[in-house]
């Protein structure tokens, strides 16, 4: 089972600039110090500031942390937990803050099982994602921007055998089921720029998925998969967040 829970922080000052898609990079070090190794910090997911501020205010924030392995996801939890405990400062970017609780259960924190996953009547033909940060996808040496499934789902399924998930294999699709997924509608999907060089996507796109009955059972997984582990590049810093609507 993988899983993410939301971190609840209080901030110990307020006034400085909230800045986006840096809260991997530092923490990092923090994960380093407290016995994680390069390949399982590779593995874990975590969002901006889940606020629309600008600024630190004087409020609580949260952050989505995730794994794509479940014994890192245990070994976060141990981390938090004891400074929760502690109460000791924990700095992320330019700002000091305290954990107050973590969630393992609300719309951020959820956990995804693969022996209880199965096919459902509601998982019809047409899957509607929401992008909830931009995402881009790195083929090679070349950075592209596209909404074409076949390359979003390849990326999935790369991400997928790098995971926990014990019998990932049975969740990749034949290769004559992409011609089978096509896009539908990407009228509430907008070009999103990710830094100075590159541009993606953002918003809602939703596909249509003419195919067997279990081919859209492993679709579904595989974007429920997405939730935790991010799609495309720079994913681990909070680019290419999904969700299934």
């Amino acid at each position: 089972m993988i899983c993410s829970f939301t971190l609840y922080l209080k901030p110990l000052e307020i006034g400085k600039k909230i800045r986006r898609y840096i809260n991997y990079d530092t923490l990092s070090p923090f994960f380093k110090e407290n016995g994680f190794s390069k390949k399982e910090i590779k593995k874990i997911v975590i969002t901006n500031f889940l606020t629309k501020d600008r600024i630190i205010e004087d409020k609580n924030y949260s952050l989505k942390i995730s794994s794509i392995d479940e014994n890192v996801i245990i070994k976060l939890f141990r981390v938090f937990f004891l400074k929760k405990l502690e109460r000791s400062i924990l700095k992320i970017g330019d700002s000091n803050f305290i954990v107050l609780n973590i969630y393992t259960s609300n719309r951020y924190s959820k956990q995804l099982d693969e022996s209880n996953f199965s096919y459902r009547e509601e998982y019809n033909n047409i899957l509607s994602l929401k992008i909830v940060t931009p995402f881009v996808l790195k083929v090679g040496e070349r950075f592209i921007p596209t909404l074409e499934p076949k390359y979003i789902i390849k990326n999935i399924e790369k991400k997928l055998a790098k995971s926990s998930i014990k019998e990932w294999k049975k969740y990749i699709l034949k290769r004559e089921t992409f011609n089978n997924i096509k896009i539908y509608n990407i009228e509430n999907t907008n070009s999103v720029k990710i830094n100075s060089e590159l541009e993606g996507y953002g918003g809602e796109v939703q596909y249509i998925l003419n195919c067997e009955k279990e081919e859209i059972y492993k679709i579904y997984f595989l974007f429920e998969f997405a939730f935790f582990s991010g799609i495309g590049y720079m994913s681990e810093k909070g680019y290419g967040q999904v969700e299934i609507i």
